[in-house]
């Protein structure tokens, strides 16, 4: 049963660059769009630094459509979920490294400057763990429950060193009864580390990850000096 799996080249240079293109315009605007606003304590968020993730970003610009029908990606998914799938959610992600002012973008998308300097292995805060649709983990009657969707993850950037903000998963985590909200009030309810097995996907840019949407999984602070870029799309089971 999968997991998740990594598809390398799934993107060509070209539809890279299309992506990039598209990913900073639909940026600018929205950064446009913030300084534009009357509120000056609103003015005081570092945009510049804040995570970037607009939902439903499919109809955002054409170049994102085609990420639905990738041929190096959805023969994949059709052979894992079958023939009978739909397009459930989409998001775009960009998660700038460390500012002039020390801030770095935490797991949870907030710029925090006591992680500008990345602590010790195993003493940085717990990332941002979660399972995708959360609602149906919690009210479903059944722990763990059916797979449902998979979620597939393009990243324009390289993701080659753990301090590059790559997505970590917990290994078979989609076979525990235990919500990864559960496991993190019983296991990390100070904060600090990550679930045991934790691991990083580590991968080049152009690549694409699918991966179980019960699977724990979550974005980690990016620490390096290059912005990382990447979009999202969630396929499932028409209901």
């Amino acid at each position: 049963m999968l997991q998740y799996v990594v598809v390398r080249d799934a993107l060509s240079d070209a539809d890279a660059l299309a992506l990039h293109t598209a990913l900073d315009d639909i940026h600018a605007v929205k950064l446009a769009e913030d300084a534009a606003r009357p509120d000056p304590a609103h003015r005081d968020i570092p945009h510049r630094m804040a995570i970037f993730s607009p939902a439903n970003s499919l109809g955002l610009a054409p170049p994102v459509l085609d990420l639905v029908r990738n041929t190096r990606v959805l023969p994949k998914v059709v052979d894992i979920l079958g023939w009978n799938v739909s397009l459930y959610h989409a998001h775009a992600n960009i998660t700038p490294g460390p500012d002039a002012d020390g801030l770095v973008v935490d797991g949870q998308g907030r710029a925090t400057p006591q992680l500008a300097q990345r602590p010790p292995k195993g003493q940085e805060k717990t990332f941002g763990w979660h399972q995708d649709t959360s609602r149906v983990n919690i009210e479903m009657d059944a722990h763990p429950g059916p797979r449902l969707s998979v979620k597939v993850a393009y990243f324009l950037t390289d993701l080659v060193d753990d301090s590059q903000g790559p997505t970590w998963v917990v290994p078979k985590s989609h076979k525990r009864s235990q919500l990864a909200g559960e496991y993190l009030r019983e296991h990390h309810a100070d904060g600090i580390g990550q679930p045991e097995g934790a691991i990083p996907i580590l991968c080049p840019a152009n690549s694409a990850l699918i991966f179980d949407r019960r699977l724990y999984h979550t974005a980690a602070p990016n620490w390096s000096d290059t912005v990382r870029k990447a979009f999202f799309v969630r396929v499932h089971y028409p209901p």
